[in-house]
């Protein structure tokens, strides 16, 4: 047994280094099913959920792009710069390809497929933590649950992220400070409740990541968030997933508990930055 932050005695499990995809490989398959590795896959997330082995996860952390330039229909060219973290760079996330400029009629639909592929492996008595958000667009407000009530997983219960800070509102409208983590299941879910839970309503007050904790992403997910979502509905060594990895924050928070990790990105860049914060996890 060893300690590795948050007060927690685990058996912590080394991290395998990221590599590019290759469906030829299904090797990994029967390491999943065994349990016995950790990994990073770099590809599109739909085509890797496909071949993931049916009911052989404990639990689903994931937060997808909003589609937030489709909804409005006022996508950018892969070329455009995007402002983010301070600084101008070359971003990849949140651009035509991400899901974050397609027809919204298209997302949804890709978002009922993904949350189907989500239903097919959880396990039985597993967790899909769905991370969204209300959008608006002509004071119009566009509900995730449009698309989540078409797919097969059940809804267990509505948590409300509270950002503890909001976006300056439009006239007319009150700020929005709150997001959303759509807990869902299959069957009935298993549920811990360990001493350490952060959050033990369905109110969870955590600001977004800010400063010099920031990774370099656009949207990184506080790791309280996936940490609570772990320790609520997991025991060590069981196998959490995450199909929008971004910057890694759920597989930095299952390494730190001692779960074990998939995690599917389809920017090299991003798989990248996953792998160094899980190289720089200090197991002690």
């Amino acid at each position: 047994m060893k300690r590795c932050g948050n007060n927690l005695l685990h058996k912590c499990h080394p991290h395998k280094s990221s590599k590019d995809y290759d469906r030829s490989d299904t090797s990994w398959k029967d390491e999943i099913e065994n349990e016995e590795m950790s990994k990073l896959i770099n590809a599109d997330c739909l085509t890797a959920l496909k071949d993931i082995p049916d009911d052989s996860i404990d639990c689903i952390v994931t937060s997808p792009p909003y589609n937030l330039k489709g909804l409005k229909g006022v996508g950018v060219p892969k070329t455009s710069p995007a402002r983010w973290n301070g600084k101008y760079k070359q971003a990849t996330y949140g651009l035509d390809y991400a899901g974050d400029n397609m027809r919204e009629e298209d997302y949804q639909q890709w978002q009922v497929d993904i949350l189907n592929e989500c239903y097919r492996v959880i396990k039985p008595g597993g967790s899909v933590f769905y991370n969204h958000k209300n959008r608006r667009f002509k004071c119009q407000l566009y509900s995730p649950m449009e698309f989540i009530d078409r797919c097969d997983l059940v809804l267990h219960q509505q948590i409300i992220w509270d950002r503890c800070s909001s976006h300056i509102p439009c006239p007319g409208m009150l700020g929005n400070s709150t997001e959303f983590i759509y807990w869902l299941r299959k069957e009935k879910p298993v549920v811990y409740k360990p001493d350490g839970l952060l959050w033990k309503c369905e109110v969870w007050r955590q600001m977004p990541v800010q400063g010099k904790k920031r990774p370099n992403h656009p949207a990184p997910f506080p790791i309280e968030l996936p940490t609570n979502c772990i320790l609520l509905t997991t025991q060590p060594g069981d196998v959490v997933l995450d199909p929008f990895a971004g910057s890694g924050t759920t597989l930095v928070a299952a390494k730190q508990l001692g779960r074990e990790y998939i995690g599917i990105e389809v920017s090299k860049e991003y798989c990248e930055l996953i792998g160094k914060r899980l190289n720089d996890i200090l197991e002690f």
